[in-house]
């Protein structure tokens, strides 16, 4: 049967209390003895009645309830290393609830203590018996004395979860962070776990907050990846439900802006209106445009199965500008009406705003640094945002560039 305790807790919200429930007196590192008498003491909420449980072993046992400040009970023969005594008081309305933990202790048989050695005792004076009679002992009152019995059926540990959290919500995104903060509807937990999903993955735990804490800031994020939050709180006795789901995204928008080029752009290679034909060798630093040669500093390169290069070689003799952002480690192509942004190590670039996979068939190619020290850039994706066509010949190992588009 639930006792007053269980259903006040079943039945009633706890609320937070500027009065803290504190352990004055405890059995924390100490060896409890099976039967004998045990007296816990607290401080804080006084006059309240308070709710004692002991738990053992994760499971809680009734001690008893009193507005005394402390409570004697008998200590029960369930041998453990691991057990503590669990206080909370509830004062209805608003004067809210409380709760708190005793250190751990162990509970043993007498008989299981090892004893100790017994040193000899230096003889002392016989002792001379007064011929005078001894006033007979008063008895004592029982009930001044008479230690309160626990209960030995376990309490259900699910009456002690704590309540799910509400109200999840992003508050906050910026190049770096996503912040997160929700409603906190119970008195009794120790903390909330906080697990995100990225895309369509699983939930992992990414990080912890302690109690009455319902904030979290992600800082393990990325630019296009679209991540998935849930939190729920937990107590020694177990975890709450989970909250609402909530989902955001870095973008383009939430970066510090790199100022756009419009003037002067570089002239391209060629007149305007005539057809600009480049090509690029693999491993080679030597290029072409439209037959007259040139050098780069770093020669094309194959990563993931794709060409990269250092971009500018094949934007500005098309007349676009190239920016680069150490800070956020992006790289900006301006030409004409078109902005398109990548970052190093990330699969999805930004063109005027509106994210697309740099590679829809491999999600492995990236802008790159490679030694020593040079940006690579994907060729392909590149030149076809900037309205060219791009030809591989596999025997020559040649990437053909041809502006505008045929």
């Amino acid at each position: 049967m639930l006792s007053l305790f269980l259903i006040l807790f079943l039945f009633q919200p706890l609320q937070a209390s500027a009065d803290t429930l504190k352990v004055v007196k405890s059995a924390a590192g100490d060896t409890l003895i099976i039967g004998a008498n045990y007296t816990v003491e607290w401080s804080g909420h006084t006059g309240s009645r308070v709710y004692a449980t002991l738990i053992i072993d994760g499971l809680g046992y009734t001690i008893g309830n009193t507005t005394a400040g402390k409570l004697t009970f008998v200590v029960p023969d369930l041998p453990t290393t691991s057990s503590r005594i669990y206080l909370l008081t509830y004062e209805g309305g608003d004067g809210g609830g409380d709760s708190t933990m005793s250190g751990e202790f162990s509970i043993k048989k007498l008989s299981s203590l090892p004893l100790q050695p017994i040193y000899p005792i230096d003889p002392i004076d016989p002792i001379v018996i007064s011929p005078t009679p001894i006033d007979p002992i008063e008895p004592i009152d029982p009930n001044l004395i008479n230690p309160i019995l626990i209960d030995p059926t376990p309490i259900d540990p699910s009456v002690f979860m704590p309540k799910t959290p509400e109200d999840l919500e992003v508050v906050s995104v910026s190049a770096d962070e996503i912040s997160l903060a929700w409603t906190d509807k119970s008195a009794t937990e120790l903390g909330f776990t906080v697990e995100r999903k990225t895309g369509e993955g699983s939930f992992n735990k990414i990080g912890e907050t302690g109690v009455n804490v319902s904030t979290f800031s992600d800082e393990t994020v990325s630019i296009g990846k679209t991540y998935t939050y849930r939190v729920q709180a937990f107590n020694i006795f177990g975890k709450s439900g989970y909250s609402n789901e909530v989902t955001a995204q870095i973008h383009a928008a939430h970066l510090p802006q790199l100022p756009i080029p419009v003037f002067p752009l570089p002239e391209p290679s060629v007149p305007a209106g005539e057809t600009i034909v480049m090509h690029f060798y693999i491993d080679n630093p030597d290029y072409f445009i439209n037959g007259a040669l040139n050098t780069m500093d770093a020669a094309p390169t194959i990563f993931e199965r794709r060409t990269v290069l250092p971009i500018k070689y094949v934007a500005e003799p098309l007349g676009a500008a190239v920016g680069w952002d150490p800070e956020t480690r992006r790289v900006r192509i301006t030409h004409q009406t078109r902005v398109i942004d990548l970052w190093i190590g990330q699969n999805r670039a930004e063109v005027n705003g509106s994210g697309e996979m740099i590679d829809p068939n491999n999600a492995n190619v990236t802008p790159v640094v490679l030694p020593p020290g040079r940006t690579m850039l994907p060729l392909k994706f590149i030149a076809q945002q900037l309205g060219a066509q791009v030809e591989w010949d596999p025997v020559q190992r040649r990437v053909t560039i041809t502006y505008p588009a045929p």
